[in-house]
């Protein structure tokens, strides 16, 4: 005996249902892959502005630890000059200086300087950094330098940072 195949209609997917799956299917990693983009570049770009305010801070301590042990600050709408105390070190000069969008840092030892460049790529041609001021508040008294207050305002891409600290020369306290 022989046996017929029948046919089954229920036997499968057709092929309008293959093509209506892969189209959803499609539209749902399309959102997924947007979501992750979306995701990634916001962890980068918090990622580099916490670099950023992190350096800032740094920057901060430094200065106020240099100025505390300092015998003298002086002052201009850009910089900040430090001399410090004789130390033994040869260490003459400290002076945070704002150029173009850049601090820089200048350290005279024995006579020779040294420039590093503590923060900032200028802002130019695709840079992301900058020091936008550097405000420096001397506050004397008997005509020496008893206190000063220096305010760093960084802009990082879109996003503005205001880092600021101040610090009591101890050298120059009455008691």
């Amino acid at each position: 005996m022989m046996r017929t195949r029948q046919h089954n209609p229920r036997r499968g997917f057709t092929l309008v249902e293959v093509l209506m799956t892969l189209m959803i299917m499609a539209v749902v990693l399309a959102g997924v892959a947007v979501a992750l983009q979306a995701a990634l570049t916001s962890y980068t770009q918090n990622n580099h502005i916490g670099s950023v305010a992190q350096t800032g801070r740094a920057i901060m301590d430094r200065m106020s630890r240099e100025i505390r042990t300092a015998t003298n600050v002086n002052s201009t709408s850009t910089s900040l000059t430090i001399t410090p105390a004789d130390d033994g070190s040869g260490l003459q000069t400290i002076v945070y200086q704002l150029t173009s969008g850049q601090l820089h840092l200048r350290r005279t030892v024995n006579g020779t300087t040294d420039d590093a460049v503590l923060l900032g790529d200028g802002g130019e041609a695709g840079g992301s950094v900058a020091v936008g001021a550097f405000n420096v508040i001397r506050e004397d008294a008997g005509g020496l330098c008893q206190s000063v207050k220096v305010r760093l305002t960084i802009s990082c891409g879109s996003e503005t940072y205001t880092a600021a600290c101040s610090a009591a020369l101890r050298r120059n306290q009455t008691y």
